[in-house]
């Protein structure tokens, strides 16, 4: 018999931020870019979350200030949008992911877009979802 335990948010950040890579960062140094990734800074292309299937995230996305973004494909990251800055403090990060699979008999792409975006100041704890705050 398997017992569901209920998802803790905050082990869930604090595992984000223990696994963490800044791709700008760690590409800087070495002095390139991988072949077959953008990298771009997000005071050069400023991050915004499309329009997402549930009214609720839309509202609490729009009051993210967002300060990195990734899209990989089919595991590989395509597209980094991040300056060397490290992650927003652990109460005050937020993060939204979209996950969308095409699946076929002979072909796959799953695409991944990560979000990661600090709450402003005036927003209350658990970013208006009704969830515990972290």
């Amino acid at each position: 018999m398997q017992v569901e335990s209920p998802f803790d948010p905050r082990i869930f950040l604090r595992r984000f931020h223990q696994h963490y890579v800044n791709f700008a960062r760690l590409w800087t140094r070495l002095g390139r870019v991988p072949d077959g990734i953008v990298l771009r800074n997000p005071a050069d292309q400023p991050i915004q979350v499309d329009q997402s299937p549930d009214p609720s995230i839309d509202a609490l996305a729009r009051s993210i200030r967002y300060v990195k973004y990734m899209q990989s494909i089919n595991g590989k990251p395509s597209i980094v949008i991040e300056d060397e800055s490290d992650l927003p403090p652990l109460d005050r990060i937020v993060v939204v992911t979209r996950t969308t699979s095409v699946v076929t008999a002979d072909s796959h792409r799953v695409v991944t877009d990560v979000y990661v975006g600090e709450r402003r100041p005036e927003d209350r704890p658990g970013g208006g979802l009704g969830q515990q705050a972290v």
